[in-house]
């Protein structure tokens, strides 16, 4: 929960200041800036994810290499594709859908 925190909380700060979660769809006009806003701020996140690697909880990279390791014998070249896929669909989604102030 910690590495969570430290890892998405100043961009989701920076998201909800910019953006009112509860005000709705954006005017017509602003539609366009408003998406290159949204795509900047999914950027943030891509970066921050990954910048934050040797933060990750010792176990969680471990069960990432067993991961690794176990696709590449199946399914070589589609490694990291999966490795990815857990991370962010298990445990980055998740955080980002359950927001908590």
């Amino acid at each position: 929960a910690e590495y969570l925190r430290k890892t998405l909380s100043p961009v989701l700060i920076a998201m909800q200041q910019r953006f009112s979660l509860n005000g709705g769809a954006p005017p017509e006009d602003d539609a366009k800036g408003t998406m290159a806003e949204i795509l900047h701020f999914a950027s943030l996140i891509f970066q921050a994810i990954s910048e934050s690697v040797t933060n990750c909880a010792h176990s969680l990279r471990v069960i990432c290499n067993l991961l690794y390791k176990t696709v590449e014998k199946s399914f070589p070249g589609f490694q990291l594709k999966i490795v990815a896929g857990f991370i962010f669909l298990r445990f980055f989604c998740p955080a980002l859908v359950q927001v908590k102030s």
